[in-house]
């Protein structure tokens, strides 16, 4: 074991590290909360891991074994004299972030954890994540741009997750109205996070809009170039990994939102296109966190008001 432990959610900075010099261990902490149920649950593994293994099709046993490792490395990182968190500013990495935090305060770890936290990077026009950095520009910020973690960042992590988690409508629009001001870029994620609740004016949420826009603006295209776009052009604040949007895309095409071309391609070539008659949807479980956005009293975003609301029945 190395004196040092590098937290991050993806491997992608992995092998920058190690040509940069910057030594020690490496933890991969994953669960992507912006996906799949977040509900205070006491199965919490078994809920998460299920929704991971159905949606992104992935093996269950294998994704229930990645879950249990990463959980449990967590729980014993109180081993390392020295922890570094690496993280940017979208809402699946701030929303780990949260958790972590969150779940790292009872340690008490002192000055020995510390945290790096990014939402641009001088000469990257377009910055989505720190997979985009060079090894050097990772010593850079290794050296000039780690802070230890303090009662204010405990403080701010505790709030989003634990509001988050418990569905507080009124304590997540607080957040969003006044911020976390020792994690700028986390009550951003967050505001972002709940504008994939359905909008009040529309009913879908803001990725499943600008799905529909990009196919309304340019016509049928391929999957794959649907993530693309979505990505690098249309989203303000990329956080959906492939097979997240693909989870996404499957969601809308059994919402009867788009039509995905029935075949035996992998889904990046298969062609997608809106519907050209009304379908009727398939009723099926989608979460935002602690919501389901398929139940009729699921809360909605509000896009004149920057606000949650709540639905009450007639």
């Amino acid at each position: 074991m190395d004196d040092t432990l590098h937290i991050r959610c993806g491997s992608d900075i992995r092998d920058g590290l190690r040509q940069a010099g910057i030594k020690g261990d490496f933890l991969e902490f994953s669960d992507p909360f912006c996906q799949g149920p977040v509900v205070d649950s006491e199965q919490w593994h078994t809920l998460r891991s299920e929704f991971i293994a159905r949606h992104y099709e992935l093996a269950l046993p294998e994704v229930e074994e990645k879950q249990r490792r990463a959980y449990q490395q967590l729980a014993e990182v109180h081993q390392y004299p020295h922890l570094v968190l690496w993280f940017e500013h979208d809402s699946y990495d701030q929303l780990i972030l949260a958790f972590i935090l969150t779940h790292l305060k009872p340690l008490a770890l002192g000055d020995r954890l510390e945290l790096i936290c990014i939402s641009e990077y001088p000469g990257i026009e377009r910055f989505c994540g720190l997979g985009q950095l060079s090894p050097e520009h990772l010593k850079q910020l290794y050296l000039q741009q780690r802070q230890a973690v303090s009662s204010a960042h405990y403080a701010d992590a505790e709030n989003v997750w634990h509001s988050f988690v418990q569905g507080d409508v009124v304590r997540l629009n607080h957040i969003i109205q006044s911020g976390t001001p020792s994690i700028p870029a986390m009550a951003g994620a967050l505001k972002r996070q709940l504008q994939e609740l359905p909008w009040t004016d529309c009913g879908l949420g803001l990725s499943a809009q600008l799905t529909v826009q990009i196919l309304q603006d340019g016509g049928p295209r391929t999957c794959g170039k649907l993530f693309r776009e979505i990505t690098l052009v249309r989203e303000p604040l990329p956080h959906l990994g492939d097979l997240m949007y693909w989870a996404l895309l499957k969601h809308l095409a059994a919402q009867g939102v788009i039509d995905i071309e029935a075949d035996e391609q992998d889904w990046p070539l298969r062609m997608a296109s809106l519907p050209s008659v009304t379908k009727p949807g398939i009723a099926e479980s989608w979460w935002v966190g602690p919501f389901d956005i398929s139940k009729a009293d699921c809360p909605r975003w509000n896009p004149v008001t920057g606000q949650v609301v709540e639905v009450t029945e007639a």
